[in-house]
């Protein structure tokens, strides 16, 4: 039936939920990025980063220029890029070297398969949909992570 995010860390670099799957098969559930109460990407990382960290600026690249993204609402193709460092040909972000997030998840309860995908809200903030398929009528619970890669991590 559902997915539900609760924020388990906020660091400059990095936020961390816990995402609780009912038992129901097949479900997928967003965290948002809208500036509304937590889970939601950009309160989340202002709790952490109230002077715009990294993180703070891809989260908010609809707001604020990301070059080479120059603002104003983004694709699922530069969300993509920017939330899971999808952009092997550099055709968006055009250079190796500009700041991306990854994400990864860490099972943690249950037997379940997990995967996130980066798309765009209605004002073309980049989001997060989180889909948990589980084996078995049992609940799940898994860490999702965004983190941004640094410079060593390129």
């Amino acid at each position: 039936m559902a997915i539900t995010f609760a924020l388990v860390e906020a660091t400059t670099n990095r936020l961390r939920y816990l995402a609780t799957q009912d038992g129901q098969a097949g479900v997928s559930a967003n965290i948002p990025n809208d500036g509304g109460g937590t889970p939601d990407l950009l309160t989340d990382i202002l709790s952490a980063a109230p002077n715009a960290g990294p993180l703070h600026r891809i989260i908010n690249a609809r707001n604020v220029a990301f070059p080479p993204l120059t603002g104003g609402a983004l694709t699922q193709v530069e969300a993509r890029a920017l939330l899971l460092s999808d952009d092997p040909a550099s055709s968006v972000l055009t250079n190796d070297n500009i700041g991306r997030c990854v994400v990864t998840i860490t099972p943690r309860t249950g037997v379940q398969v997990w995967g996130v995908d980066a798309d765009i809200d209605g004002q073309g903030d980049p989001i997060l949909t989180v889909v948990s398929t589980i084996t078995g009528a049992s609940a799940a619970t898994a860490y999702v992570d965004l983190h941004f890669r640094t410079t060593e991590d390129l």
